[in-house]
């Protein structure tokens, strides 16, 4: 595939140096659009005492792989890794580089480390599949990454793609008839099951109120552990 400002990391460098919020809401400020991917993000370290817990939404599945590579992935393992560190959060140019380094240094995680970089390596050779291979297989590798990473005690990583409001919509109200019942819902976001699966119809793409509504949902409503 035709090689995407996403995969550089001076593109995201740039970004940062301008305080644009990477890890909630509209990244960049970019409208939601058919082509748009949403996030719902989980890092939780008691050891470092991190507790990211939101959702984001890119413009497209390459700016999601980039915000993976170079700020998931990195926050994720070297907030395990990482004792001396000052900021709880993490931007590398070259993550398999700085594992190699934590490999010398701490020899008795050598496993785990490994473990890392396989789940490093193969998330960045999305960057060689198209657009619709890397939104099928990137999907995969997210739920392989999810069960992976959440068995050992104090530590969770977790993260959910979906492609369109309606998919998250469908996700949320599942959610919370597994726990709180749909009178919770309507109580936490102020409609009903029905009205908010009628705000994300394709209409929503169109209409910024509607969208503005979606995501004050997404990240100020929710009160079920989703």
């Amino acid at each position: 595939m035709r090689q995407s400002k996403y995969s550089f990391p001076s593109y995201w460098k740039g970004k940062t140096s301008k305080n644009v919020d990477i890890w909630s809401g509209s990244y960049d400020n970019i409208p939601l659009n058919k082509g748009s991917v949403i996030l719902q993000i989980s890092i939780i370290n008691s050891y470092s005492n991190l507790y990211e817990d939101s959702w984001v939404v890119y413009p497209n599945i390459q700016s999601v792989l980039g915000f993976l590579q170079f700020f998931y992935l990195p926050t994720a393992f070297l907030g395990i890794l990482d004792d001396e560190a000052d900021d709880s959060y993490y931007f590398e140019e070259d993550l398999g580089e700085v594992l190699d380094y934590f490999k010398e240094k701490l020899p008795e995680d050598e496993e785990r480390i490994t473990q890392m970089e396989d789940v490093y390596y193969e998330l960045i050779q999305f960057w060689e599949k198209d657009e619709h291979a890397i939104s099928h297989d990137i999907k995969e590798w997210g739920e392989k990454f999810n069960e992976q990473w959440n068995k050992e005690k104090g530590i969770s990583f977790f993260i959910n793609i979906f492609r369109s409001p309606k998919e998250v919509a469908e996700y949320i109200i599942h959610s919370y008839e597994e726990d709180l019942g749909l009178e919770s819902l309507q109580a936490d976001i102020g409609l009903s099951k029905e009205s908010f699966l009628q705000l994300t119809d394709d209409y929503i793409y169109n209409n910024q109120f509607a969208q503005r509504q979606f995501m004050r949902i997404v990240t100020q409503k929710l009160n079920v552990t989703i």
